[in-house]
């Protein structure tokens, strides 16, 4: 857990863009409501680890540690409040889309999107629609509180946490 909340150093020279199916990529989001849960899946099961895909994002776009704190309340209540699943087919989208979002909350410098969706091998039309549905999804609420910061972290660092089982519910319920 350590090693994913620590940004590593980058290289130089821009990541090389993983491949997204095409089957998977969303062009167009103009639904105010969220997101059908299957949006969130792709076709297939990334070939990357979830363990060098938070490296790779670590690496190339160089979040705050409190951003990977933050990504795993996100992601933990919008599970539990929506109809959303940390499932093999959308983790990989779920965390790339939360640190975005957390990075925006917390960070004073933040990547574009165009540099996220190549990073995380999808599209930017679907980063910029998971980015919407998961910020409907939880409400807006984006802030936590330093005691909340640091609950989560002591959450985080007894072992695993399994995302959607409540143990970092930390936010209200969004209102949807």
């Amino acid at each position: 857990l350590q090693h994913t909340l620590t940004p590593t150093p980058s290289p130089a020279g821009s990541p090389t863009p993983l491949s997204a199916h095409p089957s998977a990529q969303q062009e167009s989001c103009a639904s105010a409501s969220p997101l059908d849960r299957n949006e969130w899946c792709g076709a297939r099961v990334p070939a990357i680890t979830m363990e060098a895909y938070l490296e790779r994002i670590s690496r190339h776009v160089k979040p705050s540690p409190v951003c990977f704190v933050a990504a795993a309340v996100y992601i933990d209540t919008a599970c539990q409040a929506t109809d959303l699943a940390f499932c093999s087919l959308a983790a990989h989208r779920l965390v790339l889309v939360s640190i975005l979002l957390a990075a925006k909350m917390y960070d004073d410098s933040v990547f574009s999107n165009a540099f996220y969706a190549k990073v995380g091998g999808i599209s930017l039309p679907q980063l910029n629609c998971l980015e919407r549905d998961l910020l409907q999804r939880l409400d807006g609420r984006l802030r936590l509180s330093h005691e909340a910061l640091q609950y989560a972290l002591a959450v985080l660092a007894q072992g695993e946490v399994v995302l959607g089982s409540r143990a970092l519910r930390l936010l209200p319920p969004p209102r949807l």
